[in-house]
């Protein structure tokens, strides 16, 4: 009788694990995508904001007799702060990343480069935000990297995700904090950048001759098409960082609860799809 529940044991362990594996890919691939999709969204706007900033700067520096560069460097998004925002967006794709590469039998290898990235971003976070990130954060991953090989069972990846999931909750919260600090900055300074865009190349150089005037017409329209797609973008960005965390935990919870099931995360997934497209838009101008 003893062997036989012996035996009942190990196969419900095998099909336990066997759909924990099976099942579990909608919410990873959900919780990475997404991250995927939010960093590209929100570098590119980034980006951008800079480069307009800076072209702006250098339309007014052709009245000067002299120049040096920070007459042309922005004045709305710094490049002081510029490492601290590229590793805060990183941490996000390379942590979903190592998440996925830990509990997806067929991405193991990718754990110790995944792993070595994130936690390379989240020194570097610290050196420029010191205690936004604990050291025991770095710990689990360290741990992680080191020993996870491809013949480390299922339940005992389990057990190192939790705690990887559970540090980076902290993370998470603080770093979506962060980011959304700086998207309400942008939601704030920005408009005025294109206002100051259209008057000095459209409204400054409006041609006194009719057929010279509809270039400079068609490239008001462009800045507007900006101003009014930068709306809706800050707008899903701020929304995003607020259920960002939530949704974290969800899946965390779930994992906990369920023994290794991850659930879907339909509505991160569709805010993220929503927000790179806006992002698309917005870069084309249209």
């Amino acid at each position: 009788m003893r062997k036989y529940n012996s035996i009942l044991l190990f196969l419900f362990i095998i099909v336990t694990v066997g759909c924990s594996t099976k099942y579990m890919g909608a919410g990873l691939n959900d919780f990475h995508k997404s991250s995927e999709l939010i960093a590209e969204s929100l570098a590119g706007v980034i980006t951008e904001i800079i480069d307009q900033d800076m072209e702006l700067r250098a339309e007014r520096s052709v009245i000067k007799s002299s120049i040096t560069a920070s007459d042309l460097e922005p004045v709305i998004l710094t490049f002081n702060n510029l490492r601290l925002r590229k590793e805060l967006v990183n941490c996000l794709v390379e942590y979903s990343g190592l998440l996925n590469a830990l509990l997806d039998k067929d991405h193991i290898t990718f754990v110790r480069e995944y792993g070595e990235d994130l936690r390379e971003s989240l020194n570097n976070i610290n050196t420029s935000d010191p205690g936004l990130v604990s050291k025991e954060a770095g710990g689990i991953i360290s741990t992680i990297i080191t020993m996870v090989p491809e013949g480390v069972t299922f339940l005992k990846k389990r057990k190192f995700a939790l705690k990887l999931m559970s540090e980076m909750q902290k993370v998470i919260d603080k770093v979506s904090i962060k980011l959304k600090e700086e998207v309400n900055s942008l939601k704030l300074l920005a408009p005025n950048l294109y206002t100051r865009l259209f008057r000095e190349k459209v409204e400054n150089k409006w041609p006194d001759k009719k057929e010279k005037r509809l270039k400079y017409a068609l490239a008001g329209v462009k800045i507007i098409r900006k101003r009014e797609m930068f709306g809706l973008l800050i707008d899903d960005l701020i929304k995003i960082m607020d259920i960002f965390p939530a949704e974290h935990k969800r899946l965390m919870d779930s994992f906990r609860k369920s023994g290794g099931t991850l659930i879907g995360l339909n509505e991160l997934l569709n805010y993220s799809l929503r927000l790179k497209n806006n992002y698309d838009l917005f870069s084309k101008g249209e």
